[in-house]
Protein backbone atom coordinates (compact mmCIF):
# COMPACT_ATOMS: atom_id res chain seq x y z
CA UNK A 1 0.00 0.00 0.00
CA UNK A 2 2.93 2.34 0.55
CA UNK A 3 3.76 2.15 -3.16
CA UNK A 4 0.21 3.43 -3.79
CA UNK A 5 1.05 6.60 -1.92
CA UNK A 6 4.40 7.19 -3.61
CA UNK A 7 4.90 10.66 -4.99
CA UNK A 8 5.39 9.29 -8.49
CA UNK A 9 2.04 7.45 -8.43
CA UNK A 10 0.28 10.45 -6.92
CA UNK A 11 1.72 12.71 -9.63
CA UNK A 12 0.59 10.33 -12.37
CA UNK A 13 -2.88 10.03 -10.82
CA UNK A 14 -3.07 13.82 -10.65
CA UNK A 15 -2.06 14.01 -14.33
CA UNK A 16 -4.76 11.46 -15.17
CA UNK A 17 -7.32 13.48 -13.23
CA UNK A 18 -6.39 16.60 -15.19
CA UNK A 19 -6.70 14.72 -18.48
CA UNK A 20 -10.06 13.26 -17.42
CA UNK A 21 -11.38 16.78 -16.83
CA UNK A 22 -10.74 17.62 -20.48
CA UNK A 23 -13.44 17.58 -23.15
CA UNK A 24 -14.99 14.09 -23.34
CA UNK A 25 -15.24 14.36 -27.12
CA UNK A 26 -11.47 14.63 -27.43
CA UNK A 27 -10.91 11.98 -24.77
CA UNK A 28 -12.86 9.31 -26.64
CA UNK A 29 -10.92 10.10 -29.80
CA UNK A 30 -7.52 9.65 -28.15
CA UNK A 31 -7.09 8.32 -24.63
CA UNK A 32 -3.45 7.35 -25.22
CA UNK A 33 -2.05 9.89 -22.70
CA UNK A 34 -4.28 8.43 -19.99
CA UNK A 35 -3.55 4.89 -21.10
CA UNK A 36 0.21 5.58 -20.97
CA UNK A 37 -0.07 6.90 -17.39
CA UNK A 38 -2.34 4.01 -16.44
CA UNK A 39 0.11 1.43 -17.77
CA UNK A 40 2.92 3.08 -15.77
CA UNK A 41 1.07 2.77 -12.44
CA UNK A 42 -1.19 -0.23 -13.04
CA UNK A 43 0.80 -2.71 -10.94
CA UNK A 44 1.41 -0.18 -8.16
CA UNK A 45 -2.19 0.64 -7.26
CA UNK A 46 -4.93 -1.46 -5.66
CA UNK A 47 -6.78 -3.74 -8.06
CA UNK A 48 -10.15 -2.01 -7.59
CA UNK A 49 -8.60 1.37 -8.42
CA UNK A 50 -6.89 -0.18 -11.43
CA UNK A 51 -10.21 -1.66 -12.56
CA UNK A 52 -11.93 1.71 -12.44
CA UNK A 53 -9.11 3.55 -14.18
CA UNK A 54 -9.04 0.96 -16.96
CA UNK A 55 -12.41 2.26 -18.17
CA UNK A 56 -10.90 5.70 -18.68
CA UNK A 57 -7.69 4.35 -20.20
CA UNK A 58 -9.61 2.40 -22.84
CA UNK A 59 -12.53 4.77 -23.36
CA UNK A 60 -12.11 5.02 -27.14
CA UNK A 61 -14.57 2.15 -27.61
CA UNK A 62 -17.22 4.55 -26.29
CA UNK A 63 -16.59 7.06 -29.11
CA UNK A 64 -19.85 6.39 -30.97
CA UNK A 65 -22.15 6.55 -27.92
CA UNK A 66 -20.33 9.63 -26.61
CA UNK A 67 -20.51 11.35 -30.01
CA UNK A 68 -24.20 10.51 -30.18
CA UNK A 69 -24.73 11.87 -26.65
CA UNK A 70 -22.81 15.05 -27.47
CA UNK A 71 -24.91 15.58 -30.61
CA UNK A 72 -28.05 14.94 -28.57
CA UNK A 73 -26.95 17.50 -25.97
CA UNK A 74 -26.17 20.04 -28.70
CA UNK A 75 -29.54 19.37 -30.33
CA UNK A 76 -31.31 19.84 -26.99
CA UNK A 77 -29.43 23.08 -26.37
CA UNK A 78 -30.37 24.33 -29.84
CA UNK A 79 -33.97 23.27 -29.27
CA UNK A 80 -34.05 25.12 -25.94
CA UNK A 81 -32.65 28.23 -27.64
CA UNK A 82 -35.21 27.93 -30.44
CA UNK A 83 -38.05 27.55 -27.92
CA UNK A 84 -36.83 30.65 -26.09
CA UNK A 85 -36.87 32.56 -29.38
CA UNK A 86 -40.36 31.26 -30.19
CA UNK A 87 -41.58 32.35 -26.75
CA UNK A 88 -39.98 35.75 -27.26
CA UNK A 89 -41.67 36.15 -30.66
CA UNK A 90 -45.02 35.03 -29.21
CA UNK A 91 -44.68 37.56 -26.39
CA UNK A 92 -43.82 40.32 -28.87
CA UNK A 93 -46.77 39.33 -31.08
CA UNK A 94 -49.09 39.49 -28.07
CA UNK A 95 -47.78 42.95 -27.21
CA UNK A 96 -48.38 44.15 -30.78
CA UNK A 97 -51.83 42.53 -30.80
CA UNK A 98 -52.74 44.31 -27.54
CA UNK A 99 -51.49 47.62 -28.95
CA UNK A 100 -53.55 47.13 -32.13
CA UNK A 101 -56.64 46.30 -30.07
CA UNK A 102 -56.07 49.37 -27.93
CA UNK A 103 -55.75 51.59 -31.00
CA UNK A 104 -58.82 50.03 -32.62
CA UNK A 105 -60.81 50.57 -29.42
CA UNK A 106 -59.62 54.18 -29.22
CA UNK A 107 -60.42 54.89 -32.86
CA UNK A 108 -64.05 56.01 -32.29
CA UNK A 109 -62.91 58.38 -29.54
CA UNK A 110 -60.14 59.77 -31.74
CA UNK A 111 -62.48 60.19 -34.73
CA UNK A 112 -65.03 61.87 -32.44
CA UNK A 113 -62.39 64.22 -31.05
CA UNK A 114 -61.21 65.09 -34.57
CA UNK A 115 -64.80 65.79 -35.65
CA UNK A 116 -65.36 68.03 -32.59
CA UNK A 117 -62.15 69.92 -33.31
CA UNK A 118 -63.16 70.39 -36.96
CA UNK A 119 -66.56 71.74 -35.87
CA UNK A 120 -64.91 74.00 -33.32
CA UNK A 121 -62.49 75.27 -35.97
CA UNK A 122 -65.39 75.95 -38.32
CA UNK A 123 -67.17 77.85 -35.52
CA UNK A 124 -64.06 79.90 -34.80
CA UNK A 125 -63.60 80.66 -38.50
CA UNK A 126 -67.23 81.90 -38.65
CA UNK A 127 -66.70 84.05 -35.58
CA UNK A 128 -63.63 85.65 -37.13
CA UNK A 129 -65.51 86.63 -40.29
Amino acid sequence: MSSFTSDDVRAKLESMRTLLQDDIGRLVEDASPIRRLFNEIKGRIPEEVSENLAYAAYIEHMQIPVSRALRHMADRAQMAKTLEEVDSYKHRAQEVHHRINFLENCRPDIVGAIDRLKRRRAELVKEME
